[in-house]
């Protein structure tokens, strides 16, 4: 790693929760270095069935205020802060680059797997310095 990316990393992290628990598992092609403790999981209200025509995209918003301009489409699972940060009905978000973002509270709900209601969502940052998720099954 450069100087350069070594000192934005820094800079990043020094704006996030500390990075805890090395874990050994692997997901999108690289490996979780650590769970982000005080961040959670949540998920679009309208997921994709499999049938039908998929949901319309979720704009993620670089700001709370109304006309904040649209940094990109929102993910199916969303990292948001422990307790919850809203702000003109808005929910603050972490973007897998880092990218702090703000999606439409009216179109979160509480993260579920459909398939095992034991399963867990872990927020994670991979080696690769992006952040993402992770499961588990109690």
């Amino acid at each position: 790693m450069n100087c350069s990316h070594g000192l934005a990393l820094a800079l990043l992290l020094s704006t996030l929760p500390p990075v805890l628990a090395p874990l050994t598992a692997t997901a999108q092609g690289t490996r979780a270095t650590g769970v982000l403790e005080g961040f959670g999981c949540m998920s679009l209200k309208d997921l994709p069935t499999g049938t039908g025509p998929d949901p319309a995209p979720v704009p993620v918003f670089a700001s709370p205020e109304p006309g904040a301009a649209v940094l990109g489409d929102a993910t199916l699972t969303i990292l948001v802060p422990t307790p919850l940060r809203i702000e003109q009905g808005r929910v603050w978000m972490l973007r897998a680059n880092g990218q702090r973002g703000w999606v439409d509270q009216n179109q979160l709900t509480t993260w579920r797997s459909p398939r095992n209601p034991n399963t867990q969502c872990i927020p994670v940052q991979f080696e690769n310095g992006r952040y993402g998720t992770m499961t588990r099954t109690n």
